[in-house]
C-alpha cells in the first residue's frame, strides 16, 4: 500500500509553529531561500513530512534524522525503518508518498505554458514518444506533456537518482504503460508506474518497486497539538 497525501499551499500554521518541528539544518535551509512564497512552501512540504513520519512510528517529529543521497533523495537516517517516502509540490499543492514495501517517488506539475516545452520534450522524451507528443492538437500539448513528465520523474525519483538518471531512457507506451528503463535500472516488470487523480489542473504520478501496488489518497490535516507553540 502506498499512501499519498495531498498538502494544500500555502495554507497552514503560520511559520513560527512550522519551525518548531524542523532540525537545525532544516531551519538553516529554510532561511537561506530569499522568495518568501517558496521558503513557505518548503516550510510545510518539510513540516507535514515530519508529522506524517512521526505518526506513522510513534515518535516525537524531531527524533527523526532525515538525511538526502547524492542526488538530493531524503531519506530517513534514524531510527531505521522499512518505510519509503517522497515528496513533491508544483504551485499550490503538495504531495507525500509513504510506502513499507519498496522504494516510491511521486511527483506533481500544475499545467502551466513554456516556451521551452518543445526543447525539453526533444530532450527528455524518447523518439516514439515525442513524435506522439507532436501529432497531438495543439490545445492537447501541454497536459500531455505534464502527464508523461510526472511519470518519468516519479520513476526516476523511486530509483533515488532524479532526472541525473536521464528522463529519455525511461519510456513509456501510447497507453501509458512502462516499456523501457535503463540498463542499470533491472526490468520493465520490476518496476510500477501510476497516474494520480489530485487536483484539476495538475497531472501527478508515483512510482515503486514490483508488479503492482495500491494506492490511497487523502488530505493532510494539521493538529494543532503536534505544533510547539
Amino acid at each position: 500500500m502506498i499512501s499519498i497525501w495531498r498538502l494544500p499551499l500555502p495554507e497552514g500554521p503560520d511559520d513560527a509553529g512550522l519551525l518548531t518541528l524542523l532540525d537545525a539544518a532544516e531551519r538553516q535551509r529554510a532561511a537561506r531561500y530569499l522568495n518568501a512564497p517558496a521558503r513557505r512552501r518548503f516550510l510545510l512540504c518539510r513540516a507535514a513530512l515530519r508529522l506524517l513520519l512521526a505518526r506513522q512510528l510513534s515518535l516525537p517529529p524531531l527524533m527523526l534524522q532525515l538525511h538526502v543521497n547524492d542526488y538530493g533523495k531524503p531519506y530517513l537516517a534514524e531510527p531505521v525503518a522499512d518505510l519509503a517516502f517522497n515528496l513533491t509540490h508544483s504551485d499550490e499543492l503538495g504531495l507525500i508518498a509513504i510506502s513499507r514495501a519498496g522504494p516510491v517517488g511521486v511527483d506533481v506539475e500544475s499545467w502551466r505554458d513554456t516556451r521551452q516545452m518543445d526543447a525539453i520534450a526533444q530532450r527528455c522524451f524518447a523518439a516514439a514518444e515525442y513524435q506522439r507528443w507532436q501529432d497531438l492538437a495543439q490545445s492537447e500539448r501541454t497536459p500531455a506533456f505534464f502527464k508523461l513528465w510526472t511519470r518519468k520523474e516519479a520513476f526516476a525519483k523511486a530509483v533515488g537518482r532524479g532526472i541525473a538518471l536521464g528522463l529519455e531512457h525511461i519510456e513509456f507506451g501510447q497507453r501509458g504503460e512502462l516499456i523501457a528503463v535503463p540498463p542499470d535500472c533491472g526490468h520493465v516488470g520490476d518496476w510500477w508506474v501510476c497516474d494520480l487523480d489530485v487536483a484539476e489542473g495538475y497531472s501527478a504520478a508515483v512510482a515503486t518497486a514490483g508488479a503492482d501496488a495500491r494506492v490511497k489518497i487523502e488530505d493532510f490535516v494539521w493538529d494543532g497539538r503536534e505544533l510547539g507553540v
